[in-house]
């Protein structure tokens, strides 16, 4: 789950898809085990185009509105603030920009890579980015590097002085007790 992630597909992308549609730009591919509840896509059919995140419908728009000239592109974000869909030139019935999306951090979408029904070079103004979660990517300080040879090495001594006290205790091996009848 990415700390952040944005994407801009240009409505151009859309206009230029084929009458029955595709995935524009999805975070796994479309036929991935569960790819519907961990991932985004933004989906082109041949009467919407559809934002989903995690199975859930962020903002779906008729294609010929996204095919018209007023539409410029269209915006996801996903935050910990939440995930939301902006199509910038698009109007509500009130108005307003045409926008929605859902103040929930628990929506930010799985990546496993970016995937598209698209084919050709990348399309000028499409474009992705995400700021991965590290935190549990790490490797170990000198520190702790150093505390794991000691570790090791006190080990090692640790099993050469019992293997010696056994030989000097004067009852042979304790596999020689083992083995006794």
């Amino acid at each position: 789950t990415p700390v952040d992630f944005t994407a801009t597909v240009p409505c151009d992308v859309v206009r230029a898809m084929p009458p029955a549609g595709g995935v524009v730009l999805g975070t796994a591919p479309k036929q991935g085990k569960d790819a519907n509840l961990q991932a985004l896509f933004v989906v082109v059919s041949a009467q919407r185009v559809d934002v989903t995140d995690r199975n859930v419908v962020i903002l779906s728009v008729p294609r010929e509105q996204v095919t018209s000239p007023q539409c410029q592109r269209i915006e996801v974000t996903s935050t910990h603030a939440g995930t939301f869909a902006n199509f910038v030139g698009l109007k509500d019935p009130s108005g307003a920009p045409l926008r929605s999306g859902f103040p929930d951090p628990n929506l930010r979408p799985q990546i496993v890579g970016v995937f598209t029904d698209l084919t050709g070079p990348a399309p000028p103004g499409l474009a992705v980015s995400a700021t991965i979660d590290t935190r549990f990517s790490t490797r170990p300080t000198t520190l702790k590097l150093l505390a794991i040879i000691g570790a090791i090495v006190a080990t090692v001594v640790a099993l050469i002085a019992l293997w010696r006290l056994d030989q000097l205790d004067g009852r042979g091996s304790i596999a020689q007790l083992l083995l006794r009848p």
